[in-house]
């Protein structure tokens, strides 16, 4: 597969914005800026979560290739369309700053 097949899909890489903010209540506003829109390759890998012992345990929903981008790690998350996916895990698999893959638990609407 080229280069260009391979990423497919548009994928917003988004941060917190000032932890400091509050709303009209004085309770801390959780929002997230767009860093950067990349080209990536979603795809779907498993459930939720998984029952280990007296604990449940997350695993990933979803593994997201992208380009390498600096940084990258569990205080980002990914934004694919109107779904957002939180950052589990981030790897460099080749060592060579080219891709990224990142393994991401879909965060589930609640409204």
């Amino acid at each position: 597969m080229s280069a260009a097949g391979k990423y497919r899909d548009r994928v917003q890489i988004q941060s917190r914005t000032d932890p400091a903010a509050r709303d009209d209540h004085g309770r801390p506003v959780d929002a997230w800026t767009t860093r950067t829109t990349h080209w990536a390759n979603v795809q779907d890998t498993d459930a939720s979560e998984q029952q280990f012992g007296d604990g449940v345990s997350e695993i990933p929903t979803h593994t997201v290739t992208i380009r390498y981008y600096a940084g990258l790690n569990g205080t980002y998350r990914l934004k694919w369309g109107t779904r957002i996916f939180n950052i589990l895990g981030v790897t460099n698999p080749d060592g060579k700053k080219i891709d990224h893959v990142v393994k991401c638990i879909e965060e589930v609407a609640t409204s």
